[in-house]
Order: structure tokens, then sequence, then C-alpha cells
């Protein structure tokens, strides 16, 4: 009986573990601005972001403005990461990063070209991340989406080889996006719109499906039975 009752105790034990490493999805329609915070970094000449809630226009109702001017000077460049707070993964106890799958509504107000350069950003160990691009220049909201990226997808501002860390030793992870622009000479603005930010958050490690715990809970029974009857 003793043997049965430490089958059960496994088994429960590697199910709860298991089911811990589940996908996890932040959003946000809402956009306080308490809840977000804005680090802008540049090259050359650089530039200026401002931020802020707008109440009506979204997709529907609130949504976070963003206007970056990008300043004269060939090479110049402004990115703003805005990051949500609370938005916080640790992967040293939450478990490793697989992949992150990330989606966003955008609008162009004001503009011209590829509008601003948007996506999910990050930030780890004191430095900012960004990921490939989408842009935000249409007219209308638009929904756009970037799956399974991977740690080598994220590169910084300043050296393309420089990744975060998503492996189970990585340090805590604080999530947002980012909105950029650069010139190659003139001088210009873009006013542009974000809502319906997600970002999803997908476990290295695969969840067995229901039925296969299942299968496993009967035969680790019947095999701790099988042991119990054989040493009777």
């Amino acid at each position: 009986m003793k043997k049965m009752i430490s089958v059960f105790t496994i088994l429960l034990t590697f199910f709860v573990m298991t089911c811990t490493a589940s996908a996890l999805v932040f959003y946000d329609s809402t956009f306080n601005d308490s809840d977000w915070s804005l680090t802008i970094q540049t090259k050359a000449g650089g530039g200026t972001v401002t931020a802020m809630q707008v109440a009506t226009g979204g997709n529907p109702g609130e949504f976070r403005e963003i206007i970056n001017s990008v300043n004269y000077g060939p090479g110049s460049s402004v990115f703003g990461y805005h990051i949500r707070n609370g938005a916080d993964y640790d992967p040293s106890t939450e478990g490793a990063i697989g992949s992150i799958d990330y989606s966003e509504d955008s609008i162009m107000f004001t503009g011209f070209g590829d509008g601003e350069a948007t996506g999910p950003a990050l930030f780890q160990n004191g430095k900012y991340y960004y990921s490939a691009q989408l842009y935000s220049n249409q007219s209308v909201w638009t929904h756009q989406s970037l799956l399974s990226l991977g740690e080598q997808d994220f590169h910084t501002l300043y050296d393309n080889n420089d990744h975060p860390d998503f492996s189970a030793t990585g340090s805590i992870i604080s999530f947002g996006f980012f909105r950029a622009n650069t010139t190659t000479f003139g001088s210009y603005t873009i006013d542009a719109g974000i809502d319906n930010w997600t970002l999803k958050i997908n476990p290295a490690v695969p969840i067995p499906e229901p039925s296969t715990m299942i299968l496993l809970g009967f035969g680790l029974v019947g095999f701790g039975y099988l042991k119990s009857r054989n040493h009777d």
C-alpha cells in the first residue's frame, strides 16, 4: 500500500510541475500612462519621442499615441522603448522561453513612407532589445503580428550580435514594444498609434496532452501494483 501511495505522489508531482509550463500572455488595450515607461536611444543627430494615452479613437476606445521626430543629419535615428509595468518574466524561476508571439494594431495619423518601425521590445540586464520590424504606415487601424521569435531575433541598437538570454539561467525580462525612425539626411516627424498590444511567451518545454498524462498515470499505477504483488 505504501508503494502505491508513493506512485501516486510521484505522478501528482510530475503532473503539477508539467502543468506549470503553460504559455503566458501579456495584453493591454487601455494604455494608462502610469502603466508604461519610455526610454529613448539615439544615433548620430538623434531625435525625440513623445507618448501618451488617448481616450477615444482606438480600435476601439483608448490607445497609445507615439510621436517620433528624427533630427537633421546623415544616419540619425531615434528608438523609443515602451515597457509595460508588470509585464515581467523570470526564466530562472518560471522556465526557459521557447519562443515569443507578438501582435498589435497600429495606425499612422500623419507621416509618409514606412511610418514608424514597430515590434516587440524587452529589457534585460540593463539593456534594451528589439526584434524584426513591422511598420505603422496605414491610415486605418491594421492588425500585425510576428510569430515564433527566439532570442536570436532580438538585439540591441548598438550591437546586432548582442542577444537576450531566454534560457533557464537568464535573468528577469520586462516586455513592451518599440517605435523607431531613421533618416539619411533630412528631419521629419511621424504621428502614429498602437492598440491591443499582445505578447505571448511560449515555454521551451512542451506540455503533454491530458490523454498522455492519463496513460502515464495508469502505467505508473499498474507498474507499482505489479511490483507490490511480486514482492508479497
